[in-house]
């Protein structure tokens, strides 16, 4: 390692490969609070007596899921560390750091106001939450659009109240008014990272508006034998309008705005006292009217996305950082592979999750003869892409002789 030290950018470089002349105008990579791999489980809707709009959408359309995807972390802030900066989790609050953090080259903000997109983070709550409005200016971001912003809008435009709950402006105002700010700019590339605020506690947005049925969900609960309170009601009730609001946003926004990409996840699992599913499990959804990517992979984590969405938008040979790995291509040379996922505290293949201690398996999926040292690799390479973080953080990309 003469010269000074080794380069950590080097260990940490991608190349793009895309071929296709198609270009994305607008991307849209929207982080749904608590949204949960088991908020998407058909059989629960078909108990409900309803169907998912964010489902059907996905059937319809064609759009990509990953089988198997985790979360980076288990809280929002948490999480939108990790997403923004592209490092993981360390369990340093990077957004009150500000001042003393780099700008890191595996950011989203760094990497598409590098391609030319205008940077923008639309947040529901407030911008002085954690930080975040300078967190997300000091990582790349041109602006951030927050509650102030978006209930000024729907009191101008002549929507009706209430404008917005405890944590901020409700769901179906977000995305309003990323809609018009952005039809509003057309003409300029965009890049919008979205973090919405209405699916938490105490849950108050004004769901029966939307077609949310509460006798329904009381049915459900009492054939279930679940608690029959209204917290429970509220819970159900508003995975039901967040699924809502995200279907609803994607089909408008992708009429109008032909030419964008976008992709839906969780800042991290919700309350899964209801479900089998591991709470680190959550979705990952990736779409564009005029993008047939081929699937590399359909296993995943939060640090894949940026990587993912980099390989779809940016021109053939452009070079960035990033601990993660597209899970899409336009190059259909490449070819698909059996990935597997470092997430928060643990890592997860297409059959089994193993926090260090314990492998779980996924239903109908069988134990293997090297199940266990593969699961104590992956669990040994989650350690180090931790320690490297760390160290980016602490002290640059240079890891001196």
């Amino acid at each position: 390692m003469g010269g000074g030290g080794f380069n950590l950018t080097q260990l940490l470089e991608k190349q793009v490969s895309n071929p296709s002349k198609t270009q994305i105008q607008h991307i849209f990579y929207i982080i749904a609070e608590s949204l949960s791999a088991w908020h998407l489980d058909e059989n629960t809707f078909k108990e409900l007596g309803i169907k998912s709009d964010l489902l059907e959408f996905i059937k319809q359309s064609g759009a990509y899921r990953a089988s198997v995807f985790v979360q980076n972390a288990d809280a929002t802030m948490k999480s939108l560390d990790v997403q923004i900066s592209g490092l993981f989790q360390i369990e340093i609050p990077l957004s009150l750091s500000v001042g003393k953090n780099l700008v890191f080259k595996m950011s989203a903000g760094y990497i598409f106001k590098d391609l030319g997109f205008k940077t923008t983070f639309f947040y529901g709550g407030s911008g002085t939450w954690h930080k975040i409005d300078n967190y997300a200016i000091s990582q790349g971001f041109d602006e951030i659009k927050f509650s102030n912003h978006i209930t000024q809008f729907a009191k101008e435009k002549g929507f009706a109240p209430p404008f917005e709950g405890a944590w901020g402006a409700y769901d179906h105002y977000l995305y309003e008014f990323i809609k018009d700010y952005t039809l509003a700019n057309k003409d300029t590339k965009s890049f919008a990272m979205v973090m919405s605020v209405s699916n938490h506690g105490p849950w108050d947005a004004p769901v029966e508006q939307f077609g949310v049925d509460y006798d329904k969900i009381d049915k459900f609960l009492k054939a279930k034998q679940l608690p029959q309170d209204d917290y429970v009601r509220r819970i159900f009730s508003h995975f039901i309008y967040q699924d809502k609001m995200l279907a609803r946003f994607v089909k408008e926004t992708s009429k109008v705005l032909p030419n964008s990409l976008f992709i839906i996840t969780g800042d991290h699992g919700g309350t899964s006292f209801y479900t089998q599913t591991s709470k680190d499990e959550i979705p990952l959804i990736i779409y564009s009217p005029i993008l047939k990517p081929k699937v590399l992979a359909n296993v995943g984590s939060h640090i894949d996305i940026t990587p993912t969405i980099t390989e779809l938008v940016a021109p053939n040979a452009y070079k960035y950082a990033s601990f993660g790995t597209p899970l899409l291509s336009n190059d259909y040379k490449k070819a698909f592979e059996k990935r597997n996922a470092l997430g928060y505290k643990l890592v997860a293949n297409e059959r089994f999750l193993y926090d260090g201690f314990k492998i779980e398996y996924f239903k109908d999926k069988k134990p293997q003869n090297d199940d266990e040292s593969l699961a104590k690799n992956l669990f040994e390479n989650l350690k180090r892409a931790k320690a490297l973080s760390w160290w980016i953080f602490k002290n640059g990309y240079i890891i001196k002789d």
